[in-house]
């Protein structure tokens, strides 16, 4: 609908610039000049590379309309820190699927023993599994805030690849604790043999949080988690994440 909006403008314009001329027809009615007609068809056809670079902004902005907002108590450089690891383990560069599998996986593995996910993001169901939402947000490159801390060690995505953005070592990676990389070398040895679609199919039946979205998202509470992981007080320890964010925005906000 959008785009038939636009070629109606962009019509009203030429014939706006160019005047047409009509003729009366045998049966009486008015018809468009031979000449008119040419008249206008080069002018569409001059003004149609015009046209597409207009849309294409058109649509830009419209996109961005739908950037999300990014909490301030979310870490992008943390979040860098854990792809960064899995890209490392990959030899530089990850596939974005296998990535955002990996850390998901990484973060309920933490919850199962930690009580609290690794990067502290929010959980959405997608069609290809449960996904970290910000950090997802980031990968694709539509995260408005914090993007020195997550460029400092993601590149821009390359079709389906997340490349290092410099060269790094593990020792480089300090927003992870040594407890926080032995459960991202646990999930690596476990699922890195793993094809990523298969591991997409694995987190369909073996993470029963997560729902078929039908094409769209549907969000994951943490309690929801914790309550399928067998913890005995799942509501209070998804409050407890809670306040640990509140935390950490008031510390952002002084």
């Amino acid at each position: 609908m959008l785009i038939l909006e636009f070629l109606v403008v962009v019509s009203i314009i030429l014939i706006r610039k160019y005047p047409l001329n009509f003729v009366a027809s045998r049966n009486g009615t008015a018809q468009l000049s031979l000449n008119s007609f040419a008249v206008l068809s080069h002018a569409m056809l001059a003004h149609f590379q015009d046209s597409l670079f207009l849309m294409d902004v058109l649509i830009k902005k419209l996109m961005n309309a739908f950037v999300p907002t990014i909490p301030t108590w979310f870490s992008a450089r943390r979040a860098a820190q854990v792809t960064a690891f899995f890209a490392l383990k990959c030899g530089g560069k990850i596939n974005i699927l296998m990535a955002t599998k990996l850390i998901y996986l990484a973060d309920r593995l933490s919850m199962e023993r930690r009580d609290a996910p690794i990067t502290g993001d929010n959980f959405v169901s997608m069609p290809f599994g449960p996904v970290n939402s910000y950090t997802y947000s980031y990968m694709t490159g539509n995260a408005p805030l914090q993007q020195d801390e997550w460029s400092e060690f993601i590149g821009v995505r390359n079709k389906n690849d997340l490349p290092l953005s410099q060269t790094i070592t593990f020792d480089d990676l300090d927003e992870l604790s040594p407890a926080d990389t032995r459960i991202l070398n646990e999930v690596w040895d476990s699922f890195s043999s793993t094809d990523r679609f298969e591991l997409a199919e694995w987190t369909h039946k073996f993470c029963p949080e997560w729902r078929d979205p039908n094409g769209s998202s549907i969000p994951i509470d943490f309690s929801t988690i914790f309550k399928l992981l067998g913890k005995p007080n799942p509501i209070e320890l998804a409050e407890d994440i809670q306040a640990e964010r509140q935390f950490r925005a008031s510390l952002q906000a002084e």
